[in-house]
């Protein structure tokens, strides 16, 4: 029997680890056809050597935080081209503004789908680099307001004469899934502290609740304020006029958005190409020497081994340690920022004596409240051996705010979403769904008589819900006492900021909740200067330190990109907290399914 067992068991791993086999072979071989296609079009343009020569920037799609991790042992099965992050096109961009041979910047600007933070500090970084006297020239066919927002700081920008452009304000759309549920006899029961805490709305209702629309509207609010200004003030005009032009829809195409003086030049690319060798008197039969963030900053593909050895870092260094996705228990994935994954690098930050500060790049909605509150600590434990600071991203909210709440200074851009300092939790009774629309029936037989609390297969009980609700508002007094602590306030107004309430970041900092505006680069130099440490290194954590955590992690997402666009998958991850029962939440799960744009 034992020897059947084991045939049968050696059979299936076999088989599983042969679909695996093929599996990777048709993203290599598909990667590499792509890689190829992608190569082959780019040098009609791009030269690597000679001089003068143009940084080249081609930002499209998701800026991710950071640049894709691949194991060694995995690097010879990986043929496609790994994008750049947020943190190498800035550091392209800040190198560049200094570098005697960079002449200036090509921004090719194709559809965005990355938060406003991150456009924020791109901008910045631009608008530093002029500063320089050096040039930008933007081009793209069409403009949305996030490219637009970008394009605006540049020199000159070009558009594609028969190009849209979008100029119409911003608008959040979430989904709500109450008659969804109605009609499959699913009753969901929620718990929650906060009267701003809109995350489980979708669950219960079939629009807005008045708290939300506020938050909402004064969220987009903010964001537009800032857009218009830095707009109005790039393009020399008025924000006023701005405001005039998106309420009355007055700017749809390339040619009125020329006529507004928003696009400088009507022309296509190669007629671009054209200008930028006359601004840098190259022969006009000459190819230009443009320089890819990744040829520029001699950047391969980062990696890591299967070594468990210690750091070995030289002279002082600012450990940079990536927050970045849903926050949950156990190791990090694609889409999710594991607590167990976290801990390991912050002790490692800890024990390094070579590590003299340790900046928090948090970029989450929160996630689970046990997690968040366990990643605290451990932060809190290193600030008071080295400092910590805390760099926010495109949000902040949440179960991520919980773990900003361990910085002795905390920086976000104006456009940062943040606070949702606020809990819930989530049930399901599927009896009716069972019963009703499967056929199927349950029994049950206990030892005690809680052993079945929190079952889906039966309406909840007083005593499970008032448990529950307890336990709930428990968890959110302790989030209130830790926020009270570090920012030092009362735990009233504590109360009144939190709530399960969101801020942009310009309101986080007018209310007290973050110290200053600013991205990354700044909160890198803010804990140099806390730790008394001026010439120092920056050593960034890979957020998958472990070969197996990145091959999982990897499969799944390509999988999924098979079959789900982004969009379709945010909403399926809103049923996830269906299943998550008697998990208690610190989460804005509300904004991974709600566009901005």
């Amino acid at each position: 029997m034992k020897e059947f067992i084991k045939t049968i068991f050696a059979s299936a791993l076999g088989f599983f680890l042969a679909q695996l086999t093929i599996v990777f072979f048709l993203f290599a071989v598909i990667g590499a056809i792509m890689s190829s296609s992608k190569q082959s079009n780019l040098t009609e343009t791009l030269a690597d050597s000679g001089k003068p020569q143009v940084l080249f920037l081609h930002l499209f799609g998701e800026i991710p935080e950071h640049k894709e991790s691949v194991p060694d042992s995995f690097r010879p099965f990986i043929y496609r081209e790994i994008g750049y992050s947020l943190t190498d096109y800035i550091e392209a961009i800040d190198s560049a503004k200094t570098d005697e041979e960079i002449s200036g910047i090509y921004l090719k600007l194709d559809p965005l789908a990355t938060g406003w933070a991150t456009l924020t500090a791109l901008r910045e970084s631009l608008a530093s680099f002029k500063e320089s006297g050096k040039f930008i020239y933007t081009y793209a066919e069409s403009f949305s307001e996030p490219t637009y927002y970008l394009a605006s700081v540049s020199d000159r920008i070009y558009q594609y004469s028969q190009g849209s452009f979008e100029l119409n304000g911003m608008a959040a759309i979430p989904f709500y899934f109450k008659n969804l549920l109605e009609k499959l006899d699913v009753q969901p029961i929620i718990f929650k502290v906060g009267s701003y805490k809109s995350a489980v709305e979708p669950f219960i209702r079939e629009s807005m609740s008045p708290e939300a629309r506020q938050q909402t509207t004064e969220l987009l609010n903010d964001i537009w304020n800032h857009y218009s200004e830095k707009v109005a003030e790039s393009r020399t005009l008025e924000s006023t006029q701005l405001n005039e032009w998106a309420t009355e829809l007055k700017i749809t195409n390339a040619k009125q958005a020329f006529e507004a003086k928003l696009i400088d030049l009507l022309k296509s690319e190669s007629e671009v190409f054209d200008d930028i060798k006359a601004e840098i008197k190259w022969k006009k039969d000459k190819k230009l020497n443009f320089k890819r963030v990744g040829n520029y900053l001699d950047k391969d593909t980062p990696h890591f081994s299967f070594s468990k050895k210690k750091l070995k870092l030289d002279g002082d260094n600012i450990a940079v340690i990536q927050v970045s996705g849903e926050i949950t228990g156990g190791y990090s994935t694609e889409t999710t920022v594991g607590s167990k994954t976290l801990i390991r690098q912050l002790r490692k930050a800890k024990e390094d004596e070579a590590i003299k500060a340790v900046v928090l790049r948090v970029n989450s909605p929160g996630g689970s409240a046990l997690a968040s509150d366990v990643v605290w600590k451990e932060a809190s434990a290193i600030d008071a051996s080295k400092p910590v600071v805390v760099s926010m991203g495109d949000m902040a909210a949440s179960g991520g705010y919980y773990i900003a709440a361990s910085g002795r200074f905390i920086f976000a851009e104006p456009t940062t979403i943040t606070g949702s300092i606020g809990v819930f939790g989530v049930l399901v009774n599927l009896k009716g769904l069972l019963n009703n629309k499967l056929g199927l029936t349950t029994d049950r037989v206990t030892t005690h008589t809680y052993s079945d609390i929190g079952q889906s297969s039966r309406p909840i009980m007083d005593y499970e819900r008032n448990i529950i609700q307890s336990e709930i508002e428990s968890t959110y007094k302790r989030f209130l006492s830790i926020v009270s602590s570090s920012r030092k306030i009362a735990i009233e107004k504590a109360d009144e900021l939190g709530q399960g309430r969101v801020w942009s970041g310009v309101a986080a900092h007018k209310l007290g909740l973050v110290d200053s505006l600013g991205g990354l680069p700044k909160a890198i130099a803010k804990a140099a200067e806390l730790a008394g440490v001026s010439d120092y290194n920056v050593h960034y954590f890979t957020p998958r330190e472990e070969p197996w955590e990145w091959l999982f992690s990897n499969i799944n997402g390509q999988l999924r990109s098979l079959f789900l666009s982004d969009e379709e998958w945010r909403i399926l991850q809103s049923f996830k907290l269906l299943k998550d029962k008697r998990k208690i939440q610190a989460l804005d799960f509300q904004w991974l399914h709600t566009s901005i744009r």
